[in-house]
């Protein structure tokens, strides 16, 4: 598995792309690409729907975040065990972009 860090965009860049496609109140879908077992590792891809299109937004939350993010697998590497991955995920986007961790909607798809 290849797990690199960052993207081909930094965060300045990553940060202003979100911004204009994800504003307050829009929904943000969580998509489990992968998880392990016995480590609790899992590959989540965050997703909008544009004009009945789904938009991933992984690689530019991993910037944003300066979190891992498998290229192999298309999401951003996660884990630990007892929590919302995709939620927590959700929640610390929109605080990097708002300031407020719950002015966007989280859904699993």
């Amino acid at each position: 598995m290849t797990r690199r860090i960052v993207g081909s965009i930094d965060q300045d860049q990553a940060r202003e792309v979100l911004l204009k496609h994800i504003p307050e109140g829009k929904t943000v879908y969580t998509v489990l690409r992968r998880f392990n077992k016995r480590s609790g590792v899992r590959i989540i891809d965050l997703v909008t729907i544009e004009h009945t299109e789904l938009r991933s937004w992984g690689r530019a939350t991993s910037a944003l975040l300066q979190v891992p993010y498998d290229y192999d697998r298309d999401g951003i590497v996660t884990g630990g065990w007892g929590m919302d991955f995709g939620c927590d995920l959700v929640m610390r986007l929109a605080e990097a972009l708002y300031n407020k961790p719950y002015v966007l909607t989280h859904r699993w798809i």
